[in-house]
């Protein structure tokens, strides 16, 4: 039976890349400073889950680890793809289709702070598949979407679907794009594969700061005070103060 929702951080690739490590602790900290009742999970690669620090860190900040293993899909740079090594491992994200002990996950980038309690986004009613806001600061045309913020219903058959798919040769023969967010793009708008029930939310819950939170504010008509997630973009990423360093090795 499944046990209500969760909320979902990812850490895959290489265990030499620690900045994605700090990125989930500090976000995972942030979240819990808005007294979340759901629970708080990381979907991680079964590598990472033998790193003692993620173990540590985890363990204090009460997150539990759902260790998969992690998928060897390919994709193939090209114009518009800065940094295929980094978006490649994306792709074992997909296995939030396969967490059905949760009837709902909101799928978090770590790369983004929650300023306000959101648990109300977790709640969703049965027949609801996925959530989704808007991408960057344009709140019009629900036609692409960020996945740094997704709320899908779990589903195996559908985890099987996008498994068969990603792992089909010449699925994935276009540039790598943005990584599992643009499989998700060419995925999920198939018509053969859409979900058949989406709920739309605003820009509000997926902030980008690539051109100021007050500026999109602005642009948008939002109040800063109703500003929920804040979410960076691309290479430049902050480092909360409020959040404790991570030493190199356990002790």
């Amino acid at each position: 039976m499944p046990s209500t929702a969760s909320y979902i951080f990812a850490l895959f690739g290489p265990v030499e890349r620690t900045a994605g490590l700090t990125s989930l602790l500090a976000a995972a900290d942030v979240l819990t400073q808005t007294a979340p009742k759901y629970p708080i999970n990381a979907l991680v690669s079964t590598t990472w889950a033998s790193n003692p620090i993620l173990q540590r860190e985890t363990k204090r900040l009460r997150i539990g680890l759902l260790p998969v293993e992690e998928w060897s899909v390919s994709c193939q740079a090209g114009k518009g793809t800065q940094r295929p090594e980094y978006f490649r491992p994306t792709y074992s994200i997909f296995h939030i289709y396969n967490l059905t002990q949760f009837e709902f996950v909101l799928y978090l980038d770590t790369d983004l702070a929650v300023l306000h309690n959101i648990d109300h986004l977790l709640a969703q009613e049965v027949h609801v598949e996925e959530l989704r806001p808007p991408t960057g600061c344009n709140p019009s045309g629900y036609h692409l979407w960020n996945t740094g913020v997704w709320g899908i219903k779990p589903n195996h058959t559908r985890f099987e679907l996008i498994s068969g798919w990603l792992h089909e040769p010449g699925n994935l023969s276009n540039p790598c794009g943005n990584g599992f967010q643009t499989a998700a793009y060419t995925f999920l708008l198939h018509e053969k594969f859409a979900p058949s029930s989406v709920v739309h939310v605003g820009c509000e819950y997926n902030m980008k700061a690539d051109r100021g939170v007050r500026i999109c504010a602005a642009i948008l008509d939002i109040p800063l005070s109703a500003v929920a997630v804040v979410h960076w973009s691309g290479t430049r990423k902050p480092r909360p103060r409020s959040v404790r360093s991570i030493p190199d090795a356990g002790g």
